[in-house]
């Protein structure tokens, strides 16, 4: 209830970076469309031929693009996020995964590779920055033992407000879970 479904009507709010944006439409003189954002609003950019007649339901096809927005903005935005903590921390994953859990931000395996959520894009940085504190932790540290969270602590000192935003939160981010498993049952 704290969450309803998100609808691709005009202002709709989608989170991002911890912040609502609101869903704008905009014309495009190219044949396809696809997703932007700005400080404020996230860009929903549609062909011509689209732009003044399409219903609620034509709308929803355009779920795909939006969840491949997410993902792309997320990879980009991680990786660098990760590339900093990983020289700060001097911990180093062998690879790094972008996956859509359905129950966990991220994970680290033995042979030092670490996945992370892609929908965390929609979380505050700080809270992203301490998942991924977080997983390079279980570089040297493969349990949650004092040593792991001393460690986490002396990287991220206050990371029990990110994990609060994330107990308090985290249903505000699965709106792409939910509509990427309706996509895919239906396609």
């Amino acid at each position: 209830e704290k969450f309803p479904d998100k609808k691709l009507l005009k202002s709709e709010r989608f989170p991002f970076l911890g912040k609502n944006l609101e869903l704008k439409f905009e014309k495009t003189l190219l044949k396809s469309s696809f997703f932007t954002r700005s400080e404020t609003h996230l860009h929903l950019h549609l062909p011509e031929g689209l732009w003044e007649e399409a219903s609620e339901e034509d709308l929803e096809q355009f779920w795909p693009g939006l969840m491949s927005f997410y993902k792309r903005e997320a990879e980009n935005l991680i990786s660098d996020r990760i590339k900093i903590w990983s020289e700060q921390m001097n911990l180093r994953p062998n690879t790094v995964r972008f996956r859509n859990q359905k129950s966990r931000w991220g994970s680290c395996s033995s042979r030092g590779s670490i996945s992370i959520n892609w929908r965390l894009i929609g979380a505050p940085l700080e809270v992203i920055d301490y998942i991924l504190v977080h997983e390079l932790s279980h570089l040297k540290h493969m349990n949650h033992s004092k040593d792991f969270w001393s460690l986490v602590k002396e990287h991220y000192p206050h990371y029990q407000e990110s994990e609060k935003w994330l107990d308090d939160n985290h249903a505000a981010l699965d709106f792409l879970l939910t509509k990427q498993d309706k996509f895919f049952k239906n396609s």
